[in-house]
């Protein structure tokens, strides 16, 4: 069992409002196979795992889920335990495939060397990087959050700013001032709702103009 991740997705996760690390998404992709193969009914007794950051908070966090499995969370344990060697051949080979069989959504023709291991040391995938649209840079098979492409995007992209613009209509409120009419209204107490996490990180406000 093999959970696929694109670049695309850890781009958005590390990129967006609510930001989560490599790591994290790491860790929950190992926590969904998990729980996968528990719902298949697989007799699952011991569980060994590579880390991410620190090893022993890794290991607690899934102690915390799974508390009735023996789980073991140690560095380079790929070079340790012959299971955690198996996975990460099956997860080369899947990510190699996955590579042969990619399909750009953005139309660009795929070079006939390919594009490589997606090593930064491998010199198809510098080549390939070296292709990219100057305002929108690489298509989705590139993760924008991988410091080899930013230092690519740096050389001749286009630099692009988003400010937040003034709303029209709308007078700019100093904070710590108020206007001399205001101590002559009544305040009426408005009881205010906290704001679910989904619309915060959309920027989603509500509106009365238009």
């Amino acid at each position: 069992m093999v959970d696929i991740i694109s670049p695309n997705d850890i781009s958005t996760s590390m990129f967006r409002r609510s930001k989560r690390s490599l790591n994290e998404v790491s860790m929950e992709s190992a926590i969904d196979l998990i729980k996968r193969a528990l719902e298949f009914e697989v007799n699952v007794v011991e569980i060994y795992v590579d880390t991410v950051g620190p090893p022993d908070k890794y290991q607690e966090k899934l102690k915390a889920i799974f508390p009735k499995i023996k789980i073991t969370v140690t560095k380079k344990a790929d070079s340790t335990y012959p299971i955690v060697s198996l996975a990460s051949i099956c997860a080369k080979v899947s990510r190699d495939h996955a590579l042969k069989v990619w399909k750009f959504r953005e139309g660009i023709e795929v070079p006939e060397d390919g594009v490589g291991s997606g090593y930064p040391g491998d010199p198809v995938t510098k080549r390939f990087l070296q292709e990219y649209e100057p305002v929108f840079g690489f298509p989705r098979i590139v993760r924008f959050s991988w410091s080899t492409a930013v230092n690519a995007l740096e050389g001749s992209a286009f630099a692009v700013e988003f400010e937040e613009e003034d709303q029209p209509g709308k007078e700019k409120v100093v904070l710590g001032s108020k206007k001399m009419t205001s101590f002559f209204k009544a305040e009426v107490p408005v009881k205010k709702f906290k704001r679910h996490q989904f619309w915060k990180d959309r920027c989603i406000e509500d509106v009365t103009d238009f």
